[in-house]
């Protein structure tokens, strides 16, 4: 749908997952996370208001729980929002995506969740199976061990840390073109 234009209406839990990302990446860039977090929700707020879409007030206190638990226990530095761009081959366009913070030998992904991740379903991310591909292409090699910290909300905001083990066979399959 991105390649296409097609739009689909904001959900509550998409725009808030936007908001935690951008304090998340203020964090890690020395700004304070807490006013990125206010001033993103806030615009989402509105707009979730314009189109008539409900959300929880909830998500306010939920969101500054997440932060704090995050600031108390952070990923280690690196540089924010790193953008890639590569073209696999059988591609007509590019995977353009943005690694959430950047370390010598591998990245870390931060996502947000209404419920959380379910054990194991980590390795059956195309997401990080695909960044995993774009870091070989960028790097010449697979990424050392991701670590992907998941922000959880209900019932009750938490942390959730996994490690993902990229595998060649598996960056394969993600940006392998099915044969016709």
């Amino acid at each position: 749908h991105y390649v296409l234009g097609v739009e689909h209406p904001p959900s509550a839990m998409m725009l808030f997952g936007g908001a935690i990302h951008r304090a998340l990446e203020a964090y890690h860039k020395g700004d304070d996370p807490y006013m990125q977090f206010s001033k993103s929700w806030r615009m989402a707020k509105e707009m979730l208001t314009q189109l008539g879409v409900g959300y929880g007030e909830h998500l306010t206190g939920a969101g500054i729980e997440l932060l704090s638990l995050y600031e108390a226990d952070p990923c280690p530095d690196g540089q924010p929002e790193q953008r890639f761009i590569f073209r696999p081959d059988g591609l007509d366009v590019p995977i353009v995506g943005y690694w959430d913070l950047v370390h010598e030998r591998s990245y870390s992904e931060h996502k947000s969740s209404e419920w959380g991740w379910k054990p194991g379903s980590v390795e059956a991310k195309l997401q990080l199976k695909v960044y995993a591909a774009a870091w070989r292409a960028e790097h010449g090699c697979l990424p050392a061990p991701v670590a992907v910290t998941v922000l959880n909300i209900e019932p009750r905001p938490t942390l959730t840390r996994y490690t993902y083990q990229p595998t060649a066979e598996a960056a394969d399959e993600a940006i392998s073109t099915p044969s016709t």
